[in-house]
């Protein structure tokens, strides 16, 4: 039986509808929808036939129709059912009432959140009651002070960060004693989505302070906006399409610094960095060459790469639109890496008599450390300041350093100063290098070592020319150690022939001597 009646109800509801006019087009149509069946009231009265009910949803700031239908009067109730499409739950949809006879929109003081499929209310003891008696005011200030000269302001308005519907006014106002003079007023009109105004704004004289403000039609009240304008007689501020001037009003809404990941500083690797806004939705423009950031800056997508041996200032903004933006943030980033290594002139070789070797490295500012019995170069070692005198046969080993950057590889050199090979046959027992021999040698030599005290931990190297370790062992002994080596690196390859040096380490000594192979 319930049915019938909703059934019945419809019908009815629909011959009415050509009969009555309303101020509203045709709703949005959508795939899904609700049902709400409601009793109208109108200033505590019953609404009248003809009447009619519509339901309104914000969206981006745009209240969009989203359905209407017409009251009906059955004896003692006036109502109506009304199908309010939507597609999600959730949605706020307000209502709003058209008075017929006195040819009034009058705002409904109820609201209802949306439910796909949903129905409110149903006849006939349980109607959802909608009550209205509000008249809406469309324009609340009289006509502009009109003067001989003025001024155009071509505006893109928005109204709490979201942007001002069709309904909305935008008001000119300069302060004249103490008493605000109403100096130009324009409807806003939405045009491929932005709300403009073109405004006249009524001035006789350069440089009057002229503030805005704006009737906000679905809320009903005025609204404070910013910025302010100095006037100026024929001047024109702003410009169609792309240029237009921004007037915030209502709660201004400003954006969020950005941040960024990693912070400004110095780095020895090349660094990605992420800028990141707390505001849902903005746009962050960002510059690399020290100038502030606008809205045609470039805009940030993806993580900035930042070089090795480079310096980069990045400034970024956040920009949301009818939002005000937010603070410039800035970090300056020093990407260093590592010194480049040192080099020898002259080179690594075999002289007749001493040299003096030059160390120089590129990346100016850095500083070079050295030694010349065989150990590895650090921050403590021998700083370079004039030519090493080389007087004898000598591995020469230098690293490069700089503050912030990562230290250079260690460059190795071998000078042979004198050929004269001398091995004594009789050297003491004392730790160290007693003997060499064959040397120079063809085959194969031996290596007669000594540990004079407790046993201990050594290690023998063989360098060529280069400085380059070409053959290695170990062990752990005291007393003479006998080792022999066939001229061979440590993958079992047959060496050229050439001058070679052998360094023997026992605890933190190292002893040399000079090899021949032939």
């Amino acid at each position: 039986m319930k049915l019938k009646i909703i059934l019945l109800l419809l019908l009815i509801l629909c011959t009415g509808v050509i009969y009555a006019v309303d101020p509203w087009g045709e709703p949005e149509i959508l795939s899904g929808s609700m049902t709400v069946m409601a009793q109208v009231f109108i200033n505590d009265s019953p609404a009248e036939n003809n009447d009619v009910l519509a339901a309104f949803v914000n969206v981006n700031g745009t209240l969009q129709l989203r359905g209407k239908a017409f009251i009906q009067v059955f004896g003692a109730l006036s109502g109506c059912l009304i199908q309010i499409y939507t597609e999600t739950n959730g949605e706020i949809i307000t209502f709003k009432i058209w008075d017929e006879s006195a040819q009034t929109v009058f705002n409904a003081s109820q609201t209802l959140s949306s439910e796909v499929n949903g129905i409110v209310g149903s006849y006939p003891d349980n109607l959802y009651q909608i009550t209205a008696g509000q008249t809406l005011v469309t324009d609340p200030w009289d006509e502009p002070v009109i003067l001989t000269g003025s001024m155009t302001v071509m505006a893109k308005i928005g109204i709490s960060g979201f942007p001002a519907t069709g309904d909305d006014i935008l008001s000119a106002f300069v302060t004249v004693d103490s008493v605000e003079q109403l100096r130009g007023k324009g409807n806003i009109a939405i045009i491929n989505g932005t709300p403009g105004c073109l405004l006249q704004v009524y001035t006789e004289v350069n440089g009057e302070i002229i503030s805005f403000k704006v009737w906000d039609y679905s809320e009903q009240q005025i609204v404070m906006a910013i910025p302010n304008v100095t006037s100026e007689v024929n001047g024109i501020i702003g410009s169609w399409p792309n240029n237009l001037f921004p007037i915030y009003a209502g709660s201004v809404q400003t954006t969020a610094t950005p941040a960024f990941l990693p912070v400004g500083g110095t780095y020895q690797t090349a660094q990605d960095v992420t800028i990141t806004c707390a505001t849902p939705g903005a746009q962050i423009r960002y510059t690399l060459n020290g100038t502030d950031p606008t809205e045609t800056s470039s805009l940030y997508y993806n993580p900035l790469h930042l070089n090795l041996n480079s310096t980069t200032e990045i400034r970024a903004k956040a920009f949301k639109e009818y939002w005000l933006p937010g603070n410039i943030a800035s970090e300056t980033y020093i990407i260093t890496g590592t010194v480049p290594a040192p080099v020898f002139n002259p080179p690594a070789g075999s002289y007749p008599n001493a040299v003096d070797v030059n160390i120089s490295c590129s990346l100016a500012g850095a500083e070079i450390r050295y030694t010349l019995d065989g150990t590895e170069p650090d921050e403590n070692s021998i700083l370079y300041a004039t030519p090493v005198n080389i007087t004898q046969d000598t591995l020469l080993k230098a690293k490069a350093y700089k503050t912030d950057w990562l230290p250079s590889l260690t460059t190795s050199a071998y000078y042979e100063i004198s050929t004269a090979i001398e091995d004594d046959l009789n050297t003491p027992l004392v730790t160290g290098i007693q003997n060499v021999y064959p040397n120079p040698f063809t085959g194969s030599t031996t290596i007669e070592l000594t540990i004079k005290d407790n046993p201990q931990n050594y290690k023998l190297s063989i360098y060529n020319i280069k400085g380059e370790m070409v053959y290695q062992a170990s062990g752990y002994a005291k007393g003479s150690i006998s080792r022999n080596w066939d001229g061979k690196d440590n993958k079992g390859n047959k060496l050229s022939a050439g001058v070679y040096l052998l360094s023997f380490q026992v605890d933190s000594s190292i002893y040399t001597r000079k090899l021949i192979l032939k």
